[in-house]
């Protein structure tokens, strides 16, 4: 018993040396061998080191692995993670290189012992690129601005043609970076074998635009009228430049059939019991096109979109004709597809009266009427003329010769006035007002040749001749 008790002393002695001397677990995180936080420039290098000690037990980590575990892990893309940060399984020392920093990170590392855990933390700042990534695209040498776009020529008249050719050319501040060009049809221009250079040009020829003689115009190939955007890569960034390209609408095409009656358009007048020919000319229609006639005509009138003509039989009432072609306006041509004459049947009065006048005249009549369509015409016998009268009370008047005093045109009758008179100066106002007023009141060339005539007519000028030559020469010079 005596020996037995002090072997119990010396285990128990041991056992309290023992717990004395045990350190408690540690785990250090640094940054380019500094374990406070530190600063570096855009896109730099950081070496990432770390040390456990006194770990006890193998317990699970936060990586679900036994051991230390980091939080600098990276998503796999399309798996699915709980919020967050990834924790990988680490060693209980180690260090990992972090190439081209490119934001401000803070490094955790994480390792269990005995029933709890010790964790460390460390944080990089990354300052800004101070030449941040950027890339410029142009058009055909045009650097367009941003909110503005580039007008694609149209070179060609309205039939056909072509768009100018286009040239993109691009250029990246960074030469490592990688870019890529699409859009307006084309929106991966890879399948062009494009090596993806920081710089490089593309073009596309001969866009062209051929009507194809039909209702619908269509183009041959697409036009390239969009947006195209240059997108570029490197260094952690991403930029972009895009230009807004529209293109110009050829200048339209003016397709019209236009209809005629005897060469005049809109409303006709023409004598009764005559023909007329309608035209029909037919402007840049397509060879299918069909012009129906409608009104006082029918059928179709164009073959192969041509013009043509057609008379009419002999007309003796108004008639409206019209034509009309299946082809519309859109948005290369602008389109007139009818038109339509108007003709109007008028009554040749002078032909019926030479018709009807000698049967009056054989029947001593001094008036008469004709009667053409519902309307009368009456006339009345005024000396060896039938004249148009409004009224039957007109034409029935009795028709008075006047007097020779009372004519007021200068005929055979009045002039014989006035040379009876001695000329111009001695002719008897009062009495002869008229006559004074046709033969010396307005006095032409003609009536001077005709004065002029008269006196010489004896081969010799008398005084009252030289007078009226005189008083007619002065009227016609003061006018």
């Amino acid at each position: 018993m005596k020996k037995i008790f002090p072997i119990i002393l010396a285990l128990g002695v041991l056992a309290a040396f023992h717990i004395g001397l045990a350190q408690a677990a540690t785990v250090e995180i640094k940054a380019n061998g500094a374990m406070s936080a530190i600063t570096v420039p855009y896109y730099s290098n950081v070496t990432l080191s770390w040390s456990a000690s006194n770990l006890l037990g193998t317990a699970i980590g936060p990586s679900g692995e036994p051991g230390c575990a980091g939080d600098w892990g990276e998503r796999i893309p399309n798996v699915w993670y709980p919020p967050g940060p990834i924790w990988i399984s680490k060693e209980n020392s180690g260090q990992q290189l972090f190439e081209g920093m490119t934001a401000t990170k803070t490094f955790t590392i994480m390792c269990p012992s005995d029933g709890s855990s010790v964790q460390s933390s460390v944080t990089v700042t990354v300052q800004p690129d101070p030449n941040p990534l950027k890339v410029d695209l142009t058009i055909n040498g045009n650097d367009v601005k941003p909110g503005y776009t580039y007008t694609l020529p149209w070179n060609g008249g309205p039939e056909i043609g072509q768009f100018e050719d286009l040239k993109f050319v691009w250029e990246a501040n960074n030469p490592d970076a990688t870019c890529s060009l699409g859009g307006a049809g084309y929106p991966d221009l890879s399948r062009f074998g494009f090596p993806g250079t920081a710089s490089g040009e593309w073009s596309i020829s001969s866009l062209k635009l051929v009507r194809d003689g039909h209702s619908t115009d269509r183009s041959s190939q697409k036009i390239v009228g969009g947006t195209w955007i240059i997108t570029c890569t490197g260094r952690g960034e991403t930029a972009t430049d895009q230009i807004r390209v529209v293109t110009a609408l050829p200048p339209k095409v003016i397709r019209s059939i236009e209809l005629k009656a005897n060469g005049q358009s809109g409303t006709v007048t023409v004598p009764r019991g005559t023909d007329v020919l309608l035209t029909w000319t037919a402007t840049n229609l397509f060879s299918d096109t069909r012009c129906l006639a409608s009104g006082d005509w029918s059928g179709y009138k164009t073959s192969h979109g041509s013009s043509g003509q057609e008379f009419t039989h002999p007309l003796y009432a108004n008639k409206v004709y019209t034509i009309k072609c299946d082809v519309s306006s859109n948005t290369f041509s602008d389109v007139k597809n009818a038109d339509t004459v108007t003709i109007y049947v008028a009554t040749d009065w002078d032909a019926l009266l030479t018709k009807y006048s000698s049967g009056w005249d054989a029947q001593g009549s001094t008036w008469g009427y004709i009667t053409d369509s519902g309307v009368t015409q009456w006339y009345r016998k005024e000396g060896s003329q039938w004249v148009k009268k409004s009224s039957a009370a007109e034409a029935k008047t009795p028709y008075t010769e006047p007097s020779p005093a009372a004519k007021a045109v200068c005929d055979d009758i009045a002039q014989s006035i006035v040379n009876a008179a001695g000329g111009c100066s001695n002719v008897d106002k009062a009495a002869y007002q008229n006559v004074y007023s046709a033969c010396c009141a307005v006095i032409t060339k003609t009536t001077l040749l005709q004065l002029l005539n008269n006196a010489l007519a004896d081969g010799k000028l008398d005084k009252s001749e030289k007078s009226s030559l005189l008083d007619a020469l002065n009227t016609y010079l003061s006018k």
